[in-house]
């Protein structure tokens, strides 16, 4: 059974990009939900905090707007909204092409999904078929990997089309508050060590 409150969980607008957002989901919104300490909170009617992560562990992190823009991209890219993808590019276009948790960018992220429709608008808007995540993968090589031989396709003849970009090696997303390089190293680290099946002391 599904937790009712799995449709606009915040913690998906948040961790969209995450490797551990998939192994939370599986294990507490799709199967044991009243485990779930945001679902326990949000039961007793109280407000539930944006950083509170299911296991009940706390997450203290600074995020930048730009990272908050890319990560909103990624969510509508799970739920399929190309015209929301569109809208947010429209106010930020800057994140076209910026590098989520491991090195992952929107189009990557959409061709792991297997949405054709995003993977067209974010090429039309000028995304670089040539970045490649963390593991040295394309959005191609991806798109392949999971078995979406129609992204992956068209990936592929837009890259004998178009010269590589020199595009950075992380994300161009500020927080203005130390370094960034080292803030998400350090939510990479934190997010490996938690474990969503292991409540917090």
């Amino acid at each position: 059974m599904t937790c009712h409150h799995a449709s606009n969980c915040p913690l998906y607008v948040q961790f969209a990009a995450e490797p551990a957002l998939k192994a939370w989901r599986q294990h507490y919104c799709e199967n044991q939900y009243t485990t779930c300490a945001r679902y326990q909170m949000s039961e007793t009617g109280k407000p539930v905090p944006l950083t509170l992560l299911p296991n009940g562990q706390t997450l203290n992190r600074v995020r930048g707007t730009d990272e908050i823009t890319v990560t909103a991209i990624c969510n509508a890219i799970t739920k399929g909204r190309v015209k929301m993808v569109k809208s947010i590019l429209a106010g930020k276009p800057e994140c076209l092409n910026a590098r989520g948790p491991n090195g992952v960018t929107p189009l990557i992220f959409a061709a792991s999904e297997g949405h054709l429709d995003i993977v067209e608008a974010l090429l039309e808007r000028g995304a670089d078929p040539h970045a490649k995540n963390d593991a040295g993968h394309s959005a191609a090589d991806v798109a392949t990997q999971k078995g979406h031989h129609e992204c992956a396709t068209l990936l592929r003849n837009e890259m004998a089309q178009a010269a590589p970009m020199h595009t950075p090696q992380a994300s161009p997303a500020s927080t203005g508050v130390g370094d960034e390089q080292e803030l998400r190293s350090g939510l990479l680290a934190m997010l490996s060590r938690l474990n969503p099946f292991r409540k917090s002391a």
